[in-house]
This record gives C-alpha cells, structure tokens and sequence, in this order.
C-alpha cells in the first residue's frame, strides 16, 4: 500500500549507484524544499516506488541490473504520472535523448550544474501543478454538466435528454431551437463535455453581437504581419477551439458574407485568417442557436440554403416552461439542492409558481427562486416572498369557478351532440 503525502511538497527520487553523489543531490535537492527518496539500483528503486507515491525520478543512465531506460519503462507501468529526469554523461547524451522520445521529460549532464537542475524541477513542478489543475477544472465541467443535471421527466424533456446523449457520441453539427431562457447554451455544454472532444475547448460566438467585419475578425484571427505596418496576431475562435467546439448564437444574424465564409469552413475544414498566406487547417464541431424562422429567410432570399442543410444534421427542440409545468417542482429542488438545501418553498407558492405562464423559462424561474431566496424569514417561500408581478398575473388569469363550471357543461354537451342525458352522466 502506498503512502500518501501532501501535493505541495515534490517528491523526489534519486536512483545512482555512487552513494557520495546520490547523497550529495539529495542534501542540495532537500535544500530547496523537496523531499527526497534515494535508491542505489533500479531494483531498490522499484520496491520503493511500490510503497511510496513518486513525482519526479533522477535516474542515472547507466547502473547495474537495470539501466535508466529499462527502470524508467517499468516505472511508468507502476505510475505513469512519474516524470522521469535522466542523469547523463556526455558520451550517452544521444541515449537520453532517443528515451525522452519514450516519454522521459528532460535530461541533465555530469557534472550537475545545481541552478540548472533547480530551475528544471521549477519548471517540472510548475508544469505538474498546471495539469492537476486543468484535470480538477475538466471533472469539475464534467458534473457540472452532467447529464443528470439536465431536470425534467415530462415527456418533452426526456425526448430531450435521449438526443443530447446521441448528439455526444458524435460530431455531428447540433442545432438547439428553443425560446430565450430554456438553456440552450447549458445543452450545447451538456453534449461538449460528454463527447470526445471534452478536454478541448467550448468556445462560444453570438452571431447577433458584432458587426460583420468584427465578426469576422473574432471568428478568423489574424496572422502577424512584417513591415512598416506591423500587426499583433489573434487565434480567433475557430483555432482557440481546434479539436473542440464552437457554439454559434443567433445564427440567424449572420451576414451573407459571414454566411459564405462559414459554409467554407464546414466543407474544408480549414480557415484563412486575416493577412495569412494560406489556409490553415482547423477540427471543430459546431453546435448552433437561432430563434427565427430561417426557411422563411431562406425563402427571401436572406439565408444561404447550402449552409442551412449543412447546419440542419440533428436538430433538438427545448420546449418552454409552460409547457412542462410539471417539471416545475424538479426545477425547484434541483435549484436548492445547489443553492440552500434547507429551503422549501410552501403549498400556496407552489401552486403559483406552476400557474404563471414563465415568459422568459427556466432563466426566469431561476431569478424568481434567487430574490424569493434572498428575503424568506423562515426557511420556507411563501407568497409573499414572490414578486408581485407574478402574483398578479396568475390572479388575473384565474377565472371564477362558476365560469369554470359553465365552460365544463357547455364543453360536455357539445361532445354530447347536445344530449343532455348523456351529458348529465359524464358530469
């Protein structure tokens, strides 16, 4: 079993069969704040490396038993994270070289030269703590954006759920239709950082926001140019989000010049940034966003139909709250169980919360939760903690119940054919 230690001290193996130099290193190294394990032989280093977790092996290339690039190899099958730093002299610079092709990190020459080495192990650290970093940022997306957070099991919401997992599993274009406020952009995430493309970018561009020429110049980038007229150079979102995704908003927007330039993209596959003198090749899916009726744009001849059917490959639509208000209650939890699990919200409020026609989604929903949240007395929102313009809405909407009922008899006889008979049953 091996012994945990804490992540901000480098653990440091020595592995040298010349014990007055292994401890040498080990004294300077420990000096500057790591700690050191030490080792004669690659068998010795093994056993240790078994019972003890190792960030960073100094390994001597030449020793008995196993020589460095035989004792790195076995122990990268025992942790693979271990960064292996190959000792050398001059004459087997050329064999250090060949294992950092076998995934050593780096190499240093004898005699050690101790701020060359120190600055190496800087590097190393800085570089080790950079990738925990990102791995601990990736798993926190990855709950984030979990399938499981995406609430509902009305009808509509789990037709959804179904075709975001398939949109995940490939690299299809994804356009997500749906009214402002029904999480289109927490979709389009969903699919991003549970598809393959996970560990790349999600780089979003709303289409609606700039004008054409900054548009473009977002989307492209740009190359540095020579000459008395020197410019910086700029990515641009379709490189940023090489091997990942770009989420286009409000499609629908886009000029015919930014239109033409898209369908480029799509069908090459490579983009031609700004003052470039050729084409650079660019692996992105793009998942899209639009509330307007693009056949009718297509029809007036505002949308260009080859990119429509090339945009058009797996379409999902989110429905809007009204329409699953039986989702509501869920949405409720869920929201509390992130933001105060203690807090309920009372039988009266509920009741209103379901009866409001919720204009702007789940969006507004949420904003409501948040104030109602923010001046509850007791742990529990009651109508009161609502705002008024909810209230008021949901009471003008109600009918009184004698209107209710005339509507219920009129109903039944008019399915009744007008048999009153009949119709005095069913009531």
């Amino acid at each position: 079993m091996k012994i945990k230690e804490p992540d901000e001290t480098g653990r440091i193996l020595i592995v040298d069969d010349e014990e007055d130099f292994r401890d040498l290193l080990s004294e300077i190294i420990s000096g500057s704040g790591y700690r050191t394990f030490t080792a004669a032989d690659g068998l010795q280093a093994l056993g240790l490396v078994r019972q003890q977790d190792v960030d960073v092996a100094l390994i001597d290339f030449i020793m008995p038993h196993l020589d460095g690039l035989q004792l790195m190899r076995q122990l990268k099958k025992i942790d693979r994270e271990i960064a292996v730093i190959f000792i050398t002299g001059h004459g087997s610079i050329e064999s250090a070289v060949n294992a950092m092709k076998e995934g050593a990190y780096d190499y240093i020459t004898k005699p050690i030269q101790f701020e060359e080495l120190e600055n190496l192990l800087k590097r190393l650290f800085e570089t080790k703590k950079l990738r925990r970093e990102n791995r601990q940022l990736k798993r926190i997306l990855r709950q984030k954006y979990n399938f499981e957070n995406i609430v509902g099991n009305s009808p509509a919401m789990m037709t959804v759920k179904r075709e975001i997992e398939a949109a995940s599993q490939n690299r299809e274009v994804v356009w997500i239709c749906g009214e402002t406020g029904t999480g289109k952009e927490l979709i389009a995430k969903t699919i991003h950082f549970n598809s393959a493309r996970a560990s790349a970018s999600f780089v979003p561009s709303d289409c609606s926001v700039l004008k054409e020429q900054r548009l473009l110049d977002e989307w492209l980038g740009r190359e540095e140019s020579t000459g008395p007229d020197k410019g910086y150079s700029k990515l641009g979102v379709f490189r940023t989000a090489n091997k990942g995704t770009v989420f286009l908003q409000e499609i629908f927007a886009l000029s015919k010049k930014a239109q033409k330039i898209l369908l480029q993209i799509l069908l090459t596959g490579e983009v031609f940034p700004i003052r470039a003198e050729k084409a650079i090749p660019v692996d992105v899916r793009f998942i899209i966003t639009g509330k307007i009726d693009l056949q009718e744009m297509i029809d007036e001849n505002q949308f260009n139909i080859k990119l429509f059917d090339l945009l058009n490959a797996h379409k999902i639509d989110l429905p809007s709250l009204k329409d699953r208000k039986d989702d509501i209650p869920l949405l409720i939890r869920h929201f509390f169980q992130q933001e105060a699990d203690d807090i309920s919200v009372d039988e009266n409020a509920l009741q209103i919360l379901q009866r409001y026609h919720w204009p702007e989604n789940v969006w507004e929903l949420q904003n409501v939760l948040q104030s109602a949240l923010a001046i509850q007395s007791n742990r529990k929102i009651g109508v009161k903690d609502l705002p008024g313009y909810l209230t008021k809405s949901v009471n003008q909407n109600l009918k009184p119940l004698h209107q209710i009922e005339k509507e219920a008899v009129l109903h039944t006889l008019a399915v009744c054919n007008g048999d009153y008979t009949l119709a005095a049953k069913i009531l």
